[in-house]
């Protein structure tokens, strides 16, 4: 459910926004609260749980304060504590859609340091989207909207040529891109800004899926649980061709398309199984190490041509060759926020 004061998008659910604590107009009482417990924070007045970037109760509106921070409480032992101080000492009120950098090139959305569970369990799950585990995530920095052409054919002027029918807008995304070739635009834009050339980089299946999910575990898309045409960008609610970067309803950490419109590459290689080789509480994981049988670099997201029902879940995991490109895929980059500043 969308706020109409702050435009945040909310659980289906809930009567009162979680980021601003305006009261919801449409309540739909039947769908379940969000209850997650392993790293929510119990509303004071409710004992709702709610996620850790939430500032107000999304059930009775009650204002919340992280109970377990080592900083709020220092007389309490977590055994989060680093994970919760980083938090802490970032402001995290302001982490979600208010955070952002700006610099010459692209605007950018700090996504907190957390714990997440990333992954899929269900009839909803493929067999290599399971099993969830829990994965900690180091705060990152990551573009609010995929690369345009116009952004890109800075870099590669000849690149105009390739544009796609389906995507010739200057804001359109850039399509038509390899793995490589989004790399070699991540060191370019490193160098632009005087940074070091590995400073930008594409997303770890991990951050883009923490990304995707804005901060909340249950969500089947990173726009919500339902398929509307103002949210996503698919085959059952878009033109079959992709609409401006810049555009539509941010998910709540303030990231456009996420999930639909292109699919999107990420760093790490692909292997079906990989999950089931990683421990609950990985931290910072950056994909299984290349060999033989892992040759495929992992592609997230639906596209305008995609079902959302197959690869527009939060949890969906699709795979491209290196050296393939086509007509929707595209990217964007991340960073490391200790680098800011």
């Amino acid at each position: 459910m969308i706020c109409t004061r702050c435009q945040w998008v909310n659980p289906i659910g809930v009567s009162t926004c979680r980021r601003c604590g305006e009261r919801l107009e449409s309540v739909e009482t039947s769908a379940p609260v969000h209850t997650e417990t392993s790293d929510g924070l119990p509303c004071p007045r409710c004992g709702a749980a709610m996620p850790t970037e939430a500032r107000f109760c999304g059930v009775c509106g009650s204002a919340l304060q992280d109970s377990s921070c080592p900083q709020a409480n220092p007389g309490k032992p977590d055994a989060d504590s680093t994970v919760i101080k980083e938090k802490c000492e970032d402001d995290s009120e302001n982490f979600v859609a208010s955070a952002t950098l700006e610099n010459s090139l692209r605007e950018m959305v700090l996504i907190p340091a957390c714990r997440f569970l990333m992954g899929a369990s269900g009839e909803l799950a493929k067999e290599d989207e399971v099993p969830a585990h829990y994965v900690r995530l180091s705060s990152f920095l990551i573009d609010r909207a995929v690369v345009t052409n116009a952004e890109y054919e800075q870099f590669d002027p000849g690149h105009r040529r390739l544009r796609a029918d389906v995507a010739d807008g200057e804001d359109d995304p850039v399509v038509f891109v390899t793995h490589a070739d989004c790399l070699s635009y991540c060191r370019w834009r490193s160098e632009q800004e005087g940074l070091p050339s590995e400073t930008y980089t594409l997303p770890t299946e991990a951050q883009w899926e923490c990304a995707a999910r804005g901060g909340s575990s249950d969500r089947i898309y990173p726009w919500g649980n339902e398929l509307r045409s103002e949210l996503c960008n698919t085959r059952e609610t878009g033109p079959l061709r992709t609409l401006p970067a810049n555009q539509g309803v941010p998910n709540p950490y303030g990231l456009y398309w996420i999930g639909s419109n292109v699919r999107e590459w990420c760093r790490d290689w692909y292997l079906a199984d990989y999950y089931k080789e990683l421990a609950n509480n990985v931290v910072d994981p950056i994909g299984p190490e290349p060999n033989l049988i892992v040759s495929m670099h992992v592609v997230r997201g639906a596209s305008f041509q995609d079902p959302a029902y197959e690869l527009g879940r939060c949890s969906a995991r699709n795979y491209a060759h290196r050296d393939n490109s086509s007509n929707d895929v595209g990217f964007r980059c991340v960073r490391r926020a200790e680098l800011e500043g």
